[in-house]
């Protein structure tokens, strides 16, 4: 077992150890030691980072026999230093305890627990106990969060015999055996945890919800503490600063200004979409011109540089009426293709349809007189559309 130092000081960031072993892995060289600083990645919160005899540490992880394993590029033994870096660890303390505190209001103003904890990259997690938790509800928790971190509460850790844990008050039950390391935020919180804390809630400075979604009948609470919450705020006020500047709106008034930029948009691309289609359709005799076959039908074959809809609303129209049309249109923007055929073109199109699937593996299908494909590569795009064309003139000839 290794004695692991940064249970009784989260802010040691230098120390002594031994060598217990040393062995070697894929990546490396996985190093055990009589005592470490290093945080294995453990109950949601991610490894330390830092220097081990000189070495960078790539890895900390905990064996099922309670050591920890410090993954590094070569070979250590005997005495040998460390170095945690502290930036890491700090940030992941103010994390951890923010989550401590959060997940405590929750349960004391609204009776829903935390069953989920991940501290990621750039933001952490929790997983509550309900479907659903209102914008009303997450600005009380959040009220009552920061005011205990503006209050600089003790955060404190003590060490009490497992059978002592019914009577400890804790905020949910702990099945760990022997000795239960305990987190204290006073008057909020008491929890059975390993991670690194901070020494008060003052350190934490700022707890904010980013987001939350439904995950599996819980709603997960995406939350950012401290220096992320700091830097998330300036990202945020730019952001914003930059919209009011384009805009010509206070912040206050931006949201309506936006949502009448956004309609104003919506109503613009729906007429030029319109005015888009009619200028196809006013195509459509001259293509058909100059599709025409010997045998009095026409083959129209193009690539469009629009989007899907403009390519199957010219394809429609080619088709449309008695004009014994065969249509191929490709909208190059998504490499999608449509198919068609007049109503007095007696071709069943899903024939072709099954012949672009099993020589090309395309995925697509449709009706006897309309078939479409989305997604192609422009190569699979191009050897479609001259599949196509071919199955067309075998038709005439048969």
């Amino acid at each position: 077992m290794t004695h692991r130092l940064y249970h009784h000081d989260a802010f040691l960031c230098g120390f002594q150890a031994r060598v217990l072993s040393c062995e070697p892995d894929p990546a490396g060289f996985r190093i055990t030691l009589d005592q470490t600083a290093f945080y294995p990645d453990s109950g949601g919160q991610p490894a330390d980072r830092g220097q081990l005899g000189g070495l960078p540490v790539l890895d900390v992880s905990e064996t099922a026999d309670e050591r920890v394993c410090h993954l590094v590029s070569g070979r250590l033994e005997g005495e040998i230093s460390g170095e945690i870096d502290f930036g890491r660890r700090f940030d992941h303390m103010q994390q951890h305890s923010g989550q401590h505190l959060l997940s405590a209001v929750w349960v004391r103003l609204f009776n829903l627990r935390t069953i989920g904890f991940h501290l990621g990259a750039d933001f952490s997690t929790i997983d509550l106990e309900s479907e659903k938790v209102t914008p009303a509800q997450i600005q009380a928790v959040l009220d009552e969060v920061n005011r205990a971190v503006w209050q600089d509460l003790p955060v404190t850790v003590s060490f009490h015999p497992a059978d002592e844990a019914p009577a400890l008050g804790l905020r949910k039950p702990t099945e760990r055996t022997g000795l239960i390391r305990v987190i204290q935020i006073e008057g909020h919180d008491r929890s059975a945890c390993g991670g690194t804390h901070v020494r008060s809630t003052g350190q934490i400075g700022l707890v904010a919800v980013l987001k939350t979604e439904k995950i599996r009948g819980t709603t997960r609470l995406h939350f950012i503490c401290g220096d992320r919450a700091w830097r998330a705020f300036q990202l945020h006020l730019g952001i914003l600063d930059r919209i009011s500047g384009l805009t010509s709106a206070g912040f206050p008034e931006l949201p309506a200004r936006v949502e009448k930029l956004l309609l104003g948009a919506r109503e613009m691309e729906k007429e030029i979409g319109r005015l888009k289609n009619e200028l196809l359709e006013k195509q459509v005799p001259e293509l058909r011109g100059q599709g025409r076959l010997p045998d009095g039908s026409c083959l129209v074959s193009l690539l469009l540089d629009e989007p899907a809809p403009a390519a199957r609303f010219l394809c429609q129209k080619l088709i449309a009426g008695e004009n014994a049309t065969f249509a191929l249109v490709a909208a190059r923007a998504d490499c999608s293709l449509f198919i068609g055929r007049s109503p007095d073109l007696a071709l069943d199109l899903q024939l072709l349809a099954a012949r672009l699937r099993e020589r090309l593996g395309l995925k697509g299908g449709g009706r006897p007189d309309l078939i479409q494909f989305g997604g192609q590569t422009p190569e699979l795009l191009r050897q479609a559309m001259d599949l196509s064309r071919d199955w067309y003139m075998e038709t005439l000839q048969e």
